[in-house]
């Protein structure tokens, strides 16, 4: 009887086993994705960036002309989020009369 009591353990110490199996395995090594601070920049690395319409009647989405953006403002302008989504409007909620809503830029 006495081996059977010594085989049965508490389920903290199964818990806190698993755990530290857990905590030994190889961790993939983390990338950090720096964001490109350019538009010079940006073309040059040839990154795809997208513009989403948020209004849930639309919800379009839009590649933009990297090229065209560039010539348009210049090759030093910041191509952060915060620096680019004041610039875009959705055209088809505009021409539906819609109300504006923020839209969302990613590559």
């Amino acid at each position: 009887m006495a081996g059977i009591l010594q085989i049965v353990r508490k389920p903290a110490s199964i818990v806190t086993e698993i755990r530290n199996m857990i905590l030994r395995l190889p961790r993939p090594p983390r990338e950090i994705a720096v964001p490109l601070e350019t538009l010079a920049h940006t073309l040059a690395a040839r990154e795809s960036v997208y513009v989403d319409c948020s209004h849930s009647m639309c919800c379009r989405s839009a590649k933009l002309d990297m090229q065209a953006l560039t010539g348009r403002l210049e090759p030093g302008h910041r191509s952060m989020h915060q620096d680019l989504v004041g610039l875009f409007v959705c055209s088809h909620c505009k021409a539906a009369g819609r109300d504006r809503r923020p839209v969302f830029l990613h590559s």
